[in-house]
């Protein structure tokens, strides 16, 4: 039979694996598919051993002991080693229970495990249609991935999604002529959500303009995935042409140089600004707040105290400007910066320099080096190169100080001299570093300036 060769086809570049397969099943037509697909690759002697089955229990609908109990009872007359996962939600919602899914499956999983999923192709198109409802980019008109690695409480599972060329009525073909004892979902037909009305409504209206409308929306995405993977390559080369490296500590702080931004073209600016935003977050940030930031990039006023908050999937992030430098601040340091000044205390060879709820910032520094708070009586000598290379020795303070070494006035209440028999040397705070004594500080102590100063330990 074509179609069973076609779906056992699918599973053929399932990608070599030492660490453990398992299943996500729900008795569902797809996964029920799915599963007996890899039984019979395991029964011809193709797939090595069988994927673990993983049945999540919402407790959502009456039905689910009927499903959990025809799972088990299927799984175990094939073979299968199955795990009935049951969960209960604080909210009943499609998102909740889909996280709460995940994180049950991923929590009897380990690290780099790959984990099947059985979305098809019209389940594609549906997810395309409802991304393009809400507005998205290339990256979420892209679809549905059919390799994506997912970091769940810190474990890092694999999602493989073989069926993502197979179309619905394929499965049902498949799983009529094998008698598969699957259940269907009926919240799946109710219309009571954005995806069932694009099933049940949508989508029949499309198909009549266009009988291969799933199969032309697939082959769509895939073309914009390929097209976003490109746009994120040559991004990624631009956001590293304007980070400031020696500032720059991820995940902690990110710093741009306005400067350089500015030399890009505008469509690139809006791209660059919202890649480098959302970093390593699930989730991209939304379209006004990437208009905000750069409004803020262009306005004339540089030294101001403008601060843009955005929560993502993960964390929450800052973003501020001090003159042609813009900083993108996790959520954690943020909070460091504003905790109140602790004592100067040494830690098993580790100076610590600042304490909150969730961070330690600390550095490492010789017996003969001291350190202490900057204080707003204290006038520092700075020794300052001119245009014509000539040396300027200027005494500082107060204002003047922060204005002539450009310190964020964010910055301003955590500052530190490192000093050399009560001779200052350096000025620092969390992450930076400005050298004060030009020609008799490498006889002392020498930062290296190239790297951002100091580290920051979790509590």
């Amino acid at each position: 039979m074509k179609l069973v060769n076609k779906i056992l086809s699918v599973l053929s570049d399932l990608p070599v694996f030492s660490n453990q397969l398992f299943l996500a099943c729900s008795g569902g037509r797809d996964s029920l598919s799915l599963a007996f697909a890899c039984y019979l690759l395991h029964q011809k002697g193709e797939l090595q051993t069988l994927p673990t089955l993983l049945h999540v229990h919402h407790g959502m609908q009456k039905a689910n002991d009927d499903w959990a109990n025809l799972v088990k009872t299927w799984s175990q007359n094939l073979g299968f080693t199955c795990h009935i996962l049951p969960i209960s939600l604080d909210k009943k919602t499609e998102t909740a229970a889909r996280d709460g899914r995940y994180m049950a499956m991923a929590n009897l999983m380990g690290d780099n495990d790959i984990l099947l999923l059985a979305h098809h192709q019209n389940d594609q198109a549906e997810t395309v249609l409802m991304r393009l409802i809400n507005g998205a980019g290339t990256s979420g008109l892209g679809g549905i991935k059919k390799y994506q690695e997912k970091s769940i409480n810190g474990k890092k599972i694999i999602l493989y999604r073989p069926f993502l060329t197979i179309s619905r009525d394929e499965i049902s073909d498949f799983a009529q002529f094998y008698q598969l004892p699957f259940v269907d979902d009926p919240t799946n037909e109710t219309g009571e959500n954005l995806r069932s009305i694009i099933r049940t409504k949508i989508m029949p209206i499309l198909n009549q303009l266009n009988p291969k409308t799933v199969q032309n929306i697939a082959r769509a995405s895939q073309h914009l995935t390929e097209a976003d993977l490109i746009v994120k390559q040559t991004i990624t080369q631009h956001i590293q042409d304007c980070l400031i490296q020696t500032l720059t500590v991820p995940p902690y702080q990110s710093v741009l140089d306005i400067d350089k931004i500015k030399g890009l073209d505008k469509t690139i600016q809006k791209t660059l600004v919202h890649q480098w935003l959302q970093g390593d977050e699930v989730l991209p940030p939304n379209h006004q707040l990437v208009l905000d930031i750069l409004e803020l990039i262009y306005r004339q006023n540089p030294d101001h105290q403008t601060q843009i908050f955005w929560q993502g999937k993960k964390n929450a992030f800052i973003v501020c400007r001090y003159q042609n430098r813009l900083y993108r601040y996790h959520h954690a340091v943020w909070d460091l910066l504003q905790f109140p000044p602790c004592a100067v205390t040494n830690q098993n060879h580790q100076t610590v320099l600042k304490l909150s709820d969730e961070l330690i910032f600390w550095l490492s520094l010789p017996k003969n080096i001291n350190v202490r708070p900057l204080q707003k009586t204290d006038k520092i000598q700075y020794h300052q190169h001119t245009a014509n290379q000539a040396i300027i020795n200027r005494q500082l303070s107060g204002k003047k100080l922060y204005q002539t070494l450009k310190i964020p006035s964010w910055l301003r209440d955590n500052l530190w001299l490192i000093c050399h028999q009560d001779k200052p040397l350096y000025l620092i705070s969390v992450f930076h570093l400005w050298q004060l004594e030009k020609s008799e500080v490498s006889h002392y102590f020498l930062l290296d300036k190239s790297k951002p100063l100091g580290q920051l330990t979790a509590l």
